[in-house]
């Protein structure tokens, strides 16, 4: 560490993982399944994967404090083309900087069904981004939970093609409540202008941990129409086409494209490369107002494509307005195509093969899977051995090969614990497979640490 923010930043991740590790496993849970709904991908032609650990999930929680530290108090301007929302947004610091700056298109549109009521106070439109912040009011004696949020074609009434991310889940008691959901676009599809938000809401039942089908759901829908002409006047690309070189592994940065939405970072990895890289290891953007740094987190990314290329997303009015941006990371994420391979006998009970340090089999037994059918559970364990900057686990893909060679799909796939010590269980239909068998790791903990800056404006 050279510096007072290298310094900062390192805090910033041990604080993260050390909540990660003393979270309750129940609320772990909690947070593993938010984070990968924060993680669903579109369906898309192009393979895209990203797999999101709980450290992960907190970390988007932490970075709102973090930009906290190093915002001035100076007197803000609102300077966007809009006028502030008149709701209460205090509670959550990033939306309320988009509403000084004038960045969120007000709606405040409602509907109601039932003892349900779904107000859209705006959105954030920008470059393949999408934000919509919305409110559920109820006076039930009991909780309820958002199951979902989907948007839909108002001519077609299907859902569009977009990865999906929102905020619901918990139990609400009875009154008014905010969340908001981020929707994330193709480069080649476009943000439609007219849409519906249609929210699914139940009371609040445990067996959301296992299906949204409840019988007692409800959908509630609000239409709205996006002023994409003012936010297009405000979506600008940065060439940038810089190399990166970390330990004979390369990637290019290509562009970057601003919005009112943050930015969007346009990466490509060099086919050329010994090892798969899967990511810049804890990116983040530095943005510069009157000599103030306010650090703007990654909060969603793609591996690459089979084309290599790759996106990431910054969310962050720090970005709108400011004298300089810089990408910085602390090196790359990368995996020996060599070392993927985990091979099990499960008649012996042993470990034939592994080449990931600290991931040990941990036997398997007859279980049930979460619609009650009768599986064979495989439980890993990870152990992280002192890697620092690690931010997630292994991850399995889920397919295996039985010892003739015939390919199998895989059931359900669960992992528990923290970035420290992780429990991975795969679940497999109970049949006599020829032995042994074998498991792919998609990627597995391997910083190749390195300092990154690029500047981008």
């Amino acid at each position: 560490m050279h510096n007072q923010e290298d310094r900062v930043l390192k805090g910033y991740m041990d604080e993260v993982r050390a909540k990660a590790a003393s979270m309750p496993d129940d609320k772990l849970d909690d947070a593993v399944r938010q984070g990968i709904e924060r993680g669903k991908l579109s369906p898309s032609p192009r393979r895209r994967n990203r797999i999101f650990t709980a450290a992960a999930v907190l970390a988007a929680a932490v970075i709102l404090l973090w930009s906290g530290v190093w915002q001035p108090q100076a007197e803000r301007t609102t300077g966007g083309p809009f006028p502030p929302l008149t709701v209460d947004l205090s509670k959550n610091p990033e939306l309320s900087q988009f509403n000084e700056k004038g960045l969120i298109q007000p709606v405040g549109r409602s509907t109601v069904k039932g003892d349900y009521k779904l107000t859209v106070d705006g959105v954030i439109a920008g470059s393949q981004q999408l934000k919509v912040l919305y409110t559920v009011e109820h006076s039930l004696k009991k909780p309820v939970m958002v199951l979902d949020t989907i948007i839909k074609d108002p001519v077609t009434n299907e859902p569009y093609k977009s990865s999906a991310a929102y905020g619901g889940g918990n139990a609400i008691p009875a009154g008014i409540h905010s969340f908001d959901a981020d929707y994330v676009y193709e480069e080649s599809q476009e943000i439609p202008e007219n849409l519906i938000l249609e929210v699914k809401i139940a009371p609040y039942s445990s067996e959301f941990r296992y299906s949204r089908d409840l019988p007692d759901a409800i959908n509630l829908e609000v239409s709205l129409k996006l002023d994409l002409k003012t936010y297009q006047k405000l979506v600008r690309t940065i060439p940038i086409q810089q190399t990166l070189e970390v330990e004979g592994q390369k990637i290019l940065i290509r562009e970057a494209v601003l919005s009112a939405a943050g930015m969007v970072l346009k990466v490509t990895v060099d086919p050329a490369n010994t090892l798969e890289i899967k990511e810049m290891n804890n990116v983040y953007l530095e943005a510069v107002k009157g000599g103030f740094p306010t650090l703007v987190n990654s909060w969603l990314s793609y591996y690459p494509d089979d084309k290599g290329e790759a996106d990431y997303y910054f969310r962050g009015a720090a970005l709108y307005d400011t004298d300089s941006i810089t990408l910085k990371a602390v090196g790359l994420e990368a995996v020996d195509p060599e070392k993927l391979n985990v091979v099990v006998d499960l008649k012996k009970g042993e470990l034939l093969e592994v080449q990931v340090d600290g991931l040990e089999y941990g036997g398997h037994q007859l279980d049930q899977d979460r619609e009650g059918n009768e599986v064979n559970t495989l439980t890993f364990n990870y152990v992280n051995k002192d890697k620092e900057y690690v931010t997630a686990i292994p991850s399995f893909e889920r397919r295996f090969v039985d010892g003739e060679g015939h390919v199998h799909e895989m059931g359900d796939y669960i992992s528990s614990g923290s970035i420290k010590e992780a429990v991975i269980s795969l679940k497999i239909e109970p049949l006599d497979y020829p032995q042994p068998l074998t498991f792919s790791l998609y990627s597995y903990p391997n910083v190749l640490e390195k300092k990154i800056e690029v500047p981008i404006q």
